[in-house]
């Protein structure tokens, strides 16, 4: 039997909270079913955004057996250490997000302060 690979992806709208990511939820579940023994991310951010649910998600995978590599970090999480540098960059990936969200309503709100006085 050969390796199977399946892809996950979400619209990245809610990328802050697990349980609205579909495709997130989908990938889970064929873990516990396992389907899954590895899952290959390009980086932490794109993992999770939330430092609790990465933190939980990675837990409970390892508990399977089920190892997550991080490319550009070059972490696995089953390697020792694997976890205290996730926790760091997960936690930087949420901050980053929040960055990012507080940025672009700052812009909308001064978006529709401009069209007033036009």
């Amino acid at each position: 039997m050969g390796i199977r690979r399946y892809f996950y992806a979400d619209e990245g709208i809610i990328g802050t909270r697990a349980d609205k990511r579909t495709d997130f939820q989908r990938m889970l579940n064929d873990c516990r079913n396992r389907k899954l023994d590895k899952i290959l991310v390009k980086s932490i951010a794109r993992f999770a955004r939330n430092i609790v649910d990465a933190l939980n998600c990675i837990r409970e995978l390892k508990e399977l057996g089920i190892s997550v590599y991080f490319e550009n970090e070059n972490i696995d999480t089953l390697s020792p250490g694997g976890e205290v540098l996730i926790t760091i960059l997960a936690a930087m990936a949420e901050q980053e997000s929040r960055t990012i969200s507080t940025n672009v309503k700052w812009a909308y709100q001064k978006n529709s302060k401009m069209e007033i006085f036009m």
